[in-house]
């Protein structure tokens, strides 16, 4: 009568533990890559989203007499410059202080949208909105004076704004980078009526 186990039983028995090991492994890791990449998607939405909305409800809030800046496309700017009205006093509208929402370059290729109020005087205010928009609009490639995604403009920037009569079209991009060093991108167009 024998007892215990044979050493070819106990490799093979060690062998089936370790692929099963393995196996949890690569799952596990695969999981958890999967987590952070959904939760660096969810953090790109979100960037886009707010920012979005903090710059389609100030244009909202303006006429279409008091925007400056965004020519008509394919043309673009990565600025606008506007007013809000405030009311109406005896017929004619009341505006507030000058305020703008641009694009400034940054380190590297990235930037920010930058909303101000008073530029250039002693009251200025200035608020950072967004500090991942990229040089270039969503599958845009540099200046290379083509459409390269075609969405109707040309070299657009990773913030981009046209206007059409009381229309002002908004184009913005946010990116960044993953554990890997591997660039993740969101991009968005909205289109803002003035009301006022």
């Amino acid at each position: 009568a024998r007892s215990g186990f044979t050493l070819v039983e106990v490799v093979a028995a060690l062998a089936i533990v370790g692929l099963v090991l393995a196996n949890m492994a690569i799952v596990t890791r695969t999981g958890s890559s999967a987590a952070r990449s959904g939760v660096l998607q969810a953090s790109l939405d979100d960037e886009l989203d707010l920012t979005l909305d903090r710059i389609t409800l100030a244009l909202m809030g303006t006429s279409e007499d008091e925007i400056v800046g965004p020519p008509m496309a394919p043309a673009y700017s990565d600025y606008v410059h506007y007013s809000r009205t405030l009311g109406y006093e005896d017929g004619a509208p009341v505006t507030g202080d000058p305020e703008s929402i641009a694009w400034e370059p940054a380190t590297g290729l990235s930037g920010h949208v930058v909303w101000a109020v008073n530029g250039g005087e002693e009251a200025e205010r200035e608020i950072t909105w967004s500090r991942a928009v990229p040089a270039e609009f969503l599958a845009e490639i540099g200046s290379n004076g083509e459409d390269d995604n075609g969405n109707g403009l040309l070299d657009e920037h990773g913030l981009a704004f046209t206007k059409e009569g009381d229309r002002v079209d908004i184009y913005l991009t946010v990116e960044k980078l993953d554990e890997n060093g591997d660039l993740a991108q969101d991009a968005e167009t909205f289109t803002v009526t003035c009301r006022n």
